[in-house]
């Protein structure tokens, strides 16, 4: 794709943004930070980088990721003594684990689970558990980690273990429930208070990266059953991390404070408090003036001033995080986009580097996605991006029997999400260039979950964004194999129903090779490249500041940091 064709479209199709917006209540809304997934560390090409900062490339789990540090005038904390107070745009929600996403502040901090990855390599490492191993009858054998205590004062073991994996099964809600199903709970049992045998209804080839994800902090039983099933988990927790939540106050703020009985040591902050914004502007001035120590998502204009030099004492982390946006596409029969040959001229009429630009303004904040996988994802390979080529989609589009005398007609449905937004009306602009009419919807987020897990067909797209978690493919793919299914019993917007691709995501979800489960997931990430099964759109770049007097900085996803690891210089 020529630079210069990107460069002259993106004018007209700004001005087409600006003009959508204002029909859709949006008039002179900056994008907010992303709330999507990067691969690796982008480039700052469209800032003018000052001289004074220090760069460096440091590796992590999900690739590698930038560090820039500014000048250092002597900023003193002015913050409570040991306390950190950082702040982002991200949801305020009771601490349980199974609700949770992984950009939440306290996922991975309250709770823990079985596993971890290795921050610098992302292979899996043992946390709550010591040891795990798979037996030639293909059953999981767990050692549990001797003398962890929960902040109920309980003691881990075996039962609380079991609890917190048959509750994820039970739960259609459960983001790692298709592994959880997989164990057979009436045959597995536990050896004694630290050895646990997983029996098996069928291998599983994402349990184990399940065991490793904030989807499946471990959680005390007893707390549990003590509190009910309808416990909001807003003033108390049930897990054995290092932090445990004490005050939630709806909307604004939560605090947590350190586990003093916490078996990997007593942290040395004190006193977490993370504050909500909705508005990036005084977040980011509150940060300037020392009211936060730490705050993450910043915005274009936030990171534009700090490659220009003017903010002092801090250091800026430009993190993957775990989203991407999707065009996700409904192929059930009587769809047109049933027809491999009207997914490829959608696909390609969009100019991806206009979209970009558009959508997140510049290369700092995002990059065009070259995978059905986000960055994280085990086994995924660069499949590609789709060349912009409007004269190839007419020509598909005639070749289906589409013209300007009888335009494609569609219907996409995105969350009200400003940044989604903005993309659709982009891709809406380009689809109609080509001759392909969309009418997009915009709807609060759980009406689009509703949509994509309904077995009704009422959309032709849904722009959305795909998440990680358990950073395994069968978590992206679980529910898109409906080759062979009455329709009606799978939701038609993720269907797929190739038979090839269908048996290959089947056979990958019950792999645990290494090596073969490597060769499946290409290979399927290349079927759904070449068939347009869902379109990449972009990967984006949370920005993280934290003053220079904050120090060992870890992030477990892209937007979690490990609170422990946290020293404040002298």
């Amino acid at each position: 794709m020529k630079r210069s064709t990107s460069i002259i479209s993106l004018f007209l199709v700004l001005a087409m943004i600006f003009s959508l917006s204002a029909c859709s209540g949006k008039v002179g809304e900056t994008p907010s930070s992303p709330n999507t997934d990067s691969t690796g560390a982008p480039s700052t090409s469209g800032s003018e980088l000052s001289s004074e900062l220090a760069q460096e490339t440091v590796p992590w789990y999900r690739g590698e990721m930038n560090v820039y540090r500014s000048s250092e005038t002597g900023f003193q904390k002015k913050t409570p003594e040991g306390t950190v107070v950082y702040a982002t745009s991200g949801q305020i929600i009771g601490c349980d684990p199974m609700n949770s996403q992984e950009e939440y502040c306290w996922s991975h901090n309250v709770y823990e689970g079985l596993l971890t990855k290795n921050l610098e390599t992302g292979e899996l490492e043992g946390l709550l558990a010591t040891d795990w191993g798979y037996d030639e009858e293909g059953n999981l054998h767990i050692t549990l980690r001797e003398g962890v205590k929960f902040h109920d004062g309980t003691t881990l073991d075996t039962e609380d273990v079991l609890f917190t994996l048959q509750r994820n099964a039970n739960s259609p809600e459960s983001k790692v429930g298709e592994a959880c199903r997989k164990i057979d709970f009436e045959k597995s049992y536990s050896e004694d208070a630290l050895n646990l045998v997983l029996v098996m209804k069928e291998p599983s080839g994402s349990l184990l990266y399940a065991l490793s994800s904030g989807w499946l902090g471990i959680m005390s039983k007893e707390f549990c059953e003590q509190v009910g099933d309808d416990y909001d988990f807003m003033e108390a927790d049930a897990g054995t991390g290092a932090y445990t939540v004490v005050e939630t106050v709806t909307g604004a703020s939560q605090t947590f404070e350190r586990f003093e009985d916490y078996w990997g040591g007593v942290p040395e902050i004190e006193t977490v408090i993370y504050k909500l914004y909705k508005d990036y502007t005084p977040m980011f001035i509150d940060y300037q003036n020392g009211d936060l120590d730490f705050c993450l998502n910043n915005n274009y204009d936030s990171v534009t001033r700090f490659f220009n030099g003017e903010v002092t004492d801090t250091v800026m982390y430009q993190v993957p995080v775990n989203r991407g946006q999707i065009l996700s596409l409904t192929t059930v029969n009587d769809s047109p986009l049933s027809d491999v040959r009207l997914r490829q001229a959608l696909a390609h009429c969009i100019d991806y580097d206009a979209l970009l630009a558009g959508v997140y303004q510049g290369p700092e904040m995002a990059s065009v996605s070259t995978s059905m996988f986000i960055g994280g994802v085990k086994y995924r390979i660069d499949a590609g991006r789709y060349e912009y080529d409007p004269d190839l989609s007419k020509e598909l589009l005639a070749q289906a029997g589409y013209d300007e005398n009888n335009r494609l007609s569609l219907t996409l449905e995105t969350s009200d999400n400003v940044n989604n937004i903005a993309a659709a009306e982009m891709v809406q602009y380009y689809a109609s260039e080509v001759g392909i009419d969309i009418e997009v919807i915009s709807e609060k987020s759980t009406a689009m979950t509703a949509a994509m897990n309904s077995t009704t067909y009422n959309y032709d797209i849904i722009l959305m964004p795909i998440t990680y978690g358990s950073g395994h493919p069968e978590e992206t793919l679980a529910g898109r194999n409906a080759f062979g299914k009455e329709p009606g019993t799978y939701p038609y917007n993720r269907a797929v129903q190739d038979e090839a691709v269908c048996a290959l995501m089947t056979e990958g979800s019950s792999c645990i090779d290494e090596e073969r489960a490597a060769e499946i997931y290409a290979e399927i990430q290349e079927m759904y490249y070449d068939q347009c099964w869902l379109i990449p759109l972009l990967t984006s770049t949370s920005c993280a500041f934290g003053h220079s007097y904050l120090e060992n900085t870890q992030f477990l996803s892209g937007y979690g940091v490990r609170w422990a690891d946290w020293t404040i210089a002298n």
